[in-house]
C-alpha cells in the first residue's frame, strides 16, 4: 500500500511539473538555475515487528539543482546521504530492545511552489539504497544479523513533504516530515508479519544556494533580468520587472487613470488620451483638433454649425440661414448686387449700386404709370389703343424732364391662355411701350423690360373686369 501511495506521489509531482512549464512569464525563485546544498537533522519513528517504538535520530545532507522556472512552480533533482539509528522495544521478545544503525544514499525529484516571497512548500519523491546494522541495546549484533541470515542492504521508497522559509538571500530554513518504506522486513532483525518495515522522519535544517537568484525589490523578477529595480512592494510587474502597462500607453497601471486607452494613441501623464484643443473630444476622435478655446463642438470635435451652411456658429453672423442657401465667409446669404436683399430672395439680382430696392430686391419706383388693359390693350393683343398713346405722351414728357432717370417697363397679362403664351404676350406689350419711347427720342439704355405674364395679378381673373385690370403695362421710375 505504501509503495502505491509513493508511486501516486511521484506521478502527481511530474504532472505538476509539466503544468508549470506552460506558464510564460518568468518569476523570481531564490534557487532558480542554482545548486542548493542542505543539511537536516531530526527524529524518526519506525513501524515494524516490535510492539513499541522509540524516537531515533536521523541526519541528512543533500544537493539539488533547480531548473529555470517560468512560474511559481519549480523542480529539482536531489541526491542525498542520510544516517542515523532506529529504536524499538517489545517485552514479548528475548531481546526486548534493539537499535539499528543505518546510512543511505538516494536520488529523487523535488517539486517546490512559491506561495509568496517567504514560504516555499515542497514535495519530494524518490528512492535510496540503505545499509543497516541491527544491534542490541548494548550495541552488539542482533541474532539474525550475527548469523548472517540476510544481506544488510535494502531499497527504500521515499516520500516527503516540507516547507522552506526564506530567511536571507539564498538561505532558507527547512521543516519536513517524510516516510521511508523498505522493500523487505529486516530493519529490526525480525522477519515476521505481513508488512514491510518503514519509518517516519521529522527534520529541521538549512539550505543554501551557491549561485541563486536575488530579488532586491521583491517584485518577483530576478535582479539579473530586472529592468526596473526600484519597484514599490506589492506592485504588479511584467516579465521585465517594470510596472504593468496593460494598454501599452507608456503609463504604468498604478498611475494610469485611463487604463483602457487604445494602443498607439498619445496620452498625457495620467495615461488619458490627449485633448489638445481642450474641447472635450479626445484627439483620436477629433476631426477638428485645433478648435479655438471655449467653442462648442459636435461629437466629431468640430465647431457646431446649427444651420448647416458650412460656417461654424462661433463666427456665423447669420446663424439661422435657410438650408441650401449659399453664404459668404461670415455665414450670411450671398447678396451679389449688394442691394441688401440676399440672392435667394432677390428677384432683381443685378441692381446697380446705390439703387433703392424693395423687399424683392427690385428698385423702388417713386412714380408709377399703369396702362390698364381695359383702356389700353385688347384680350390677347399687344397693340395699344389711342387712349394709351395719349397717356404715354404725358409720361414721355415727365421722362424727358428728368434726363438722368431710369425706368422699368413691366408687362402683365390675365390668366387666359397658356402661361408660355402669356409670358410672350406680356413682353410684346412692354416692348410696344418701349418702341414708342424710342420713337419719341428717348434713349433705349434708360429702360429695362420685365415680362411677368400672368404671375402677378392685381384683380380677380375669374371676372371680365378683373382680367381687364390684369392686362396692363406698368412703367416705374427706378431712380
Amino acid at each position: 500500500m505504501w509503495k502505491k501511495i509513493l508511486l501516486l506521489l511521484i506521478i502527481c509531482l511530474f504532472s505538476q511539473t509539466v503544468f508549470s512549464q506552460a506558464k510564460m512569464i518568468k518569476k523570481y525563485h531564490p534557487f532558480m538555475n542554482s545548486f542548493v546544498l542542505s543539511g537536516d537533522f531530526g527524529l524518526n519513528l519506525n513501524y515494524n515487528d516490535y510492539e513499541n517504538v522509540g524516537p531515533g535520530i536521523s541526519s541528512r545532507i543533500s544537493a539539488e539543482y533547480f531548473f529555470e522556472t517560468y512560474s511559481k512552480h519549480s523542480i529539482a533533482p536531489r541526491i542525498s546521504i542520510e544516517a542515523g539509528f532506529l529504536r524499538g522495544a517489545d517485552s514479548r521478545r528475548t531481546i526486548d530492545e534493539y537499535r539499528t544503525k543505518y546510512i543511505s544514499g538516494g536520488i529523487g525529484m523535488v517539486y517546490a511552489y512559491q506561495y509568496d516571497e517567504t514560504f516555499y512548500p515542497y514535495l519530494f519523491a524518490g528512492c535510496s539504497i540503505i545499509f543497516f546494522d541491527p544491534l542490541t541495546q548494548e550495541w552488539k549484533e542482533m541474532p539474525n544479523n550475527s548469523a548472517g541470515k540476510y544481506i544488510k542492504t535494502d531499497v527504500l521508497y521515499n516520500g516527503e513533504i516540507g516547507l522552506r522559509i526564506l530567511v536571507a538571500n539564498n538561505l532558507t530554513m527547512n521543516i519536513s516530515t517524510g516516510i521511508k518504506v523498505s522493500s523487505s522486513d529486516r530493519l529490526d532483525d525480525v522477519q515476521a508479519g505481513k508488512h514491510d518495515d518503514l519509518f517516519f522522519t521529522t527534520m529541521i535544517g538549512l539550505s543554501y544556494s551557491l549561485n541563486g537568484k536575488t530579488d532586491e525589490d521583491k517584485d518577483g523578477i530576478p535582479d539579473d533580468i530586472d529592468v526596473c529595480m526600484n519597484i514599490y512592494p506589492g506592485m504588479e510587474v511584467d516579465e521585465r520587472g517594470c510596472p504593468v502597462d496593460n494598454d501599452k500607453d507608456g503609463v504604468p497601471d498604478y498611475l494610469d487613470k485611463c487604463p483602457c486607452s487604445k494602443e498607439g494613441v498619445k496620452v498625457d501623464k495620467n495615461g488619458c488620451i490627449l485633448d489638445t484643443d481642450n474641447d472635450g473630444i479626445t484627439d483620436d476622435l477629433d476631426n477638428c483638433p485645433n478648435t479655438p478655446k471655449n467653442v462648442k463642438v459636435d461629437e466629431d470635435g468640430c465647431p457646431e454649425d446649427n444651420d448647416l451652411d458650412g460656417v461654424p456658429d462661433y463666427i456665423d453672423q447669420c446663424p439661422y440661414t435657410k438650408l441650401g442657401v449659399a453664404v459668404d465667409h461670415n455665414g450670411c446669404p450671398i447678396d451679389s448686387d449688394n442691394d441688401g436683399v440676399p440672392d435667394y430672395n432677390d428677384k432683381c439680382d443685378n441692381t446697380e449700386s446705390g439703387v433703392k430696392v424693395d423687399e424683392d430686391g427690385c428698385p423702388i419706383i417713386e412714380d408709377e404709370f399703369v396702362l390698364s388693359g381695359k383702356l389700353s390693350f385688347g384680350s390677347g393683343r399687344a397693340a395699344m389703343s389711342p387712349t394709351a398713346l395719349t397717356e404715354l405722351e404725358k409720361l414721355i414728357e415727365v421722362i424727358k424732364a428728368d434726363p438722368n432717370s431710369r425706368w422699368r417697363i413691366e408687362g402683365h397679362t390675365d390668366s387666359d391662355g397658356r402661361a408660355q403664351d402669356n409670358y410672350r404676350l406680356s413682353f410684346e406689350r412692354a416692348n410696344a411701350v418701349l418702341e414708342l419711347f424710342i420713337s419719341k427720342g428717348l434713349d433705349r439704355s434708360r429702360f429695362d423690360i420685365i415680362r411677368f405674364g400672368e404671375d402677378y395679378p392685381i384683380a380677380d381673373n375669374s371676372t371680365p373686369e378683373g382680367k381687364a385690370k390684369n392686362r396692363r403695362v406698368v412703367v416705374k421710375k427706378i431712380y
